[in-house]
């Protein structure tokens, strides 16, 4: 008999994107999957095939769900949270912690239904949606965009990084709030969209997991990227991959530092 499965994260829209891979990799199982949302995270899983989303009638807060989302499950389906902070071992945003946040859910559900964790083969979060945005040449995505995270502090120096390559356009989430004619603004796009300006970028910097998450597409999987004044010593890191091309970085010189090897590398190729 096939499994119904519920599934809902009532954490953050940051939250809610990592549970992409693990929502797919339940309906690869054969299981019926519905999912449980806050009505504004709707648009962060309406395009998974094979599922039905159960939507709120609430609203999130900066720290998630207003409420336990558990009350969407419907009939007799089995009811798995995936939320990570529900255990003390599973903090850390990572493929291998949701598996297995997944696998207690469902065992302690008494669902029949078991995901394997492959470290040589960690999915992205690839939303569906086609999507071909225009975006110029030479392009640089600057997800400076905040959310609660303690992490989400790190000021990007726009005029630096303008001046530094002037024949690249950067592409800034938040209002940069500088005059300079290669910088743009285009913190108007929800996240799905800027998920799909990140693919046609040629480099990708941010300051914490959330929003920067969006990027994790298979487009971008060994795109040279940077996340800035975060300090992977001291916070957790997120989503590892084999041959994570990653860079954690601390302050504007190591940015500078960053953006310039990358344009050496383009010109000596």
């Amino acid at each position: 008999m096939m499994a119904e499965l519920f599934l809902y994260n009532s954490g953050t829209a940051g939250d809610v994107v990592f549970s992409r891979p693990v929502i797919r990799a339940a309906v690869a199982t054969g299981a019926s999957v519905s999912v449980g949302v806050c009505r504004d995270h709707a648009d962060l899983v309406s395009d998974l095939e094979g599922v039905t989303v159960r939507v709120s009638d609430f609203v999130s807060s900066r720290s998630g769900s207003p409420l336990d989302l558990r009350y969407l499950c419907p009939g007799d389906a089995k009811p798995i949270d995936l939320w990570l902070q529900g255990y003390e071992d599973t903090i850390e945003q990572q493929w291998e912690n949701y598996v297995e946040v997944f696998n207690r859910g469902a065992a302690r559900a008494g669902a029949e239904v078991r995901l394997e964790f492959d470290e040589d083969r960690i999915p992205m979060i690839d939303f569906g949606i086609d999507s071909n945005p225009e975006v110029p040449e030479r392009a640089i995505l600057v997800d400076n965009a905040r959310t609660a995270t303690r992490y989400c502090h790190f000021l990007f120096d726009l005029e630096r990084m303008a001046d530094a390559l002037p024949d690249h356009r950067f592409l800034c989430t938040a209002p940069p709030r500088v005059d300079r004619p290669n910088v743009f603004d285009v913190s108007n796009l929800d996240r799905v969209a800027r998920s799909a300006v990140s693919n046609r970028c040629e480099l990708l910097l941010g300051i914490t997991w959330d929003p920067f998450n969006c990027t994790l597409t298979e487009a971008n999987r060994f795109k040279p990227k940077a996340v800035c004044g975060y300090d992977a010593r001291q916070g957790t890191t997120f989503w590892d991959y084999p041959e994570n091309p990653l860079e954690y970085l601390a302050d504007m010189d190591g940015v500078l530092d960053f953006l310039n090897s990358m344009l050496w590398e383009e010109v000596h190729r």
